[in-house]
Order: C-alpha cells, then structure tokens, then sequence
C-alpha cells in the first residue's frame, strides 16, 4: 500500500472538514457570550480549527509528490481514516467549549450526526440539556448531521452510474 497518495487524500478532506467548521465559528463570534455559563464555543471551534489545520498540513507535506493512481487497498484506507478523522476532528468543538466534558460522549454525538441517526447523549448523564446548548454549537451538531446525509447522497450519485 501506498501512503503518500492516502496522506494527500486526507490533507484534503481534512481540511474542507475544517472549512466546514468557520460557519459555526463565525455564528460563535455574532451570539451572546453569557448566554450559558461555562460553555466557550469560540475557544472550542478555534482549537478544532487549529488542530485540524496542523493535521492536514502534515498530510498533505507526506503526500506532496505522490502518484495519482490509488488502489482498492488505498481506498479503503481513505475511508476508514477519514471516518476517523471526522470524528475526532467534529468532537472537538464539543469538549474544548466544555458543551460536552467527556471525549467519549463528544465522538459519540459526531459520530450520530455524521451517520444521521439522531441518538444524543445530551442530557443524559451530567451533560447539559440540548435547548440549553450555545446556539452555534447547535449550529454544529445539526451542520454535522447534514454533511453526513450529504455524504450519503455523494455515494450514491457516484457509485450507482459506476453499477
């Protein structure tokens, strides 16, 4: 199996994935900071776009120079890291802003809204109730729900003409 050519892929997912984040990082910036106590949504978006910049500048430094042609086994690879990525990379906004304190309930909130299940551990246990969220982490938590059903939709409209 090849990395470069997996590294470049991801540099770029990685990155729209943090683009995706400055919507509710700028909505962050426009709403009350009062509004919940204890709750940093700016510190939470900022950390993730920080920590998600640094990631796909790495991989894309190891991926410069690859070849274009990727196989089965790459792509496979591509899917499953990028899972990976996205999820941890979408739970951050949740602990860093302290919306949701623990890492475990955070990927588990991404991870339900990027395959649109809609399951929540909010308010359940010591986690704060849903309507008692910052609106942008709101914001959030919906947006990942919406690139996970858009993410459905690209699979199918690519692989149905490939059938």
């Amino acid at each position: 199996m090849h990395i470069a050519p997996v590294a470049r892929i991801l540099a770029r997912f990685t990155a729209f994935f943090c683009l995706a984040q400055l919507l509710p990082l700028l909505y962050a910036l426009l709403e009350d900071r009062a509004a919940v106590q204890g709750v940093l949504p700016i510190a939470g978006f900022g950390a993730s776009l920080a920590l998600g910049a640094s990631a796909s500048l790495v991989l894309w430094l190891a991926g410069r120079g690859s070849q274009t042609q990727i196989f089965r086994r790459e792509g496979i690879a591509v899917v499953g890291l990028s899972w990976l990525l996205a999820s941890v990379l979408g739970a951050i906004p949740y602990v860093w802003s302290g919306a949701i304190p623990g890492a475990v309930d955070a990927v588990f909130e991404t991870v339900s809204g990027l395959t649109t299940t809609g399951a929540t551990v909010l308010g359940t246990g010591g986690n704060l109730q849903i309507e008692d969220l910052p609106q942008s982490i709101l914001l959030w938590r919906s947006f990942t729900q919406w690139l996970g059903g858009l993410g459905i939709v690209l699979v199918f409209v690519i692989l149905l003409p490939a059938m």
